[in-house]
Order: structure tokens, then C-alpha cells, then sequence
């Protein structure tokens, strides 16, 4: 301490320096459990994409659980869920925790699929003809019958028209 300053003075010193020790040893426990400000990349897909993708996934709801093990806005299971992370359910943490960790996720994995994640017309169709291709009974519904045979199966052909 410089000379002149008085001993009462010294002692609030050390006491701030220690607090301000106990403090970041505190954040450098707790670790990513402090709020974090998230910016938005240049490359960050917009809010209208992550809004279709919570309506194809959970019809947008952030409570869903579904019968597959799934759970949340964005139907992350445990394990994905604990990379990015997240702890708990995604089902029960909040919509922003959700959000940030499927930002994480993307961030991470990149988005490589190509369809819209959605069961319409295209995929109906595609089911169909791939249960036709099997010998699966044509219901449209992604059974497990169907699903091996999208993996192992017979791959439908495409019935190209002549001109």
C-alpha cells in the first residue's frame, strides 16, 4: 500500500480484493450457466426458418414430449440435447434456452437436410411408392416396416414419360 493511506483504509482494500477474487472464481465455476449474449451471425438462418422449423417439428409448441423420446420445440433428444449443453428436458426449459441451444446445434452441425421437414404431399407420395416398392401395405404411414425399408430396401423406380 502507499505510504499515507490509512490502515482502515488498506483493510477495505483487501476485503474488495478478495470479493473480487471470490467473484470470478464463482463465474469460473459456474461456467456456462451465466447468461450469455448471443449475436446473431451473418450466416444464421432467419426467424421465419426457425419458426417453420419449430411448426414442422412441435407445431410450435415448446412443452411438446413425444412418444419417440423427442422432446421441446425442436424434438432434440437427451443426448443431442446435453451436447449443446442443455440440462434438465428440453421440454421444460424455456423457449429463449431452446432456441439458443438449437442455434448452438446448428452452429455446430450446419443444416445439410434439403426438404422442409414436413410430411406433405412430396412425402406422401415418396412413402407410398417405396411401400410399393417393398411389398409394405400402401397406408402412407412411416411404420417400422417402412422405415428399415428406406434404409435397407428396394428403392422405388421413377417412371420416366416418353415423349
Amino acid at each position: 500500500m502507499a505510504a499515507g493511506v490509512p490502515v482502515e483504509a488498506r483493510g477495505r482494500v483487501k476485503l474488495a480484493r478478495r470479493s473480487v477474487v471470490r467473484g470470478l472464481l464463482v463465474v469460473a465455476l459456474l461456467g456456462g450457466a451465466l447468461p450469455v449474449l448471443v449475436v446473431a451471425a451473418g450466416a444464421d438462418p432467419p426467424a421465419g426458418d426457425w419458426s417453420a422449423l419449430r411448426g414442422c417439428e412441435s407445431s410450435g409448441r415448446y412443452d411438446v414430449v413425444a412418444t419417440n423420446g423427442h422432446f421441446g420445440a425442436y424434438q432434440f433428444d437427451l443426448p443431442t440435447w446435453r451436447s449443446v449443453g442443455g440440462t434438465g428436458f428440453p421440454s421444460t426449459a424455456s423457449p429463449a434456452e431452446q432456441d439458443y441451444r438449437a442455434l448452438i446445434l446448428y452452429r455446430q452441425r450446419g443444416y445439410g437436410f434439403t426438404g422442409t421437414g414436413c410430411y406433405g404431399a412430396k412425402t406422401a407420395t415418396a412413402v407410398l411408392d417405396l411401400q410399393r416398392a417393398n411389398g409394405i401395405t400402401t397406408s402412407g404411414l412411416l411404420g417400422p416396416k417402412t422405415w428399415a425399408a428406406a434404409w435397407t430396401g428396394t428403392a422405388p423406380t421413377r417412371q420416366v414419360p416418353h415423349p
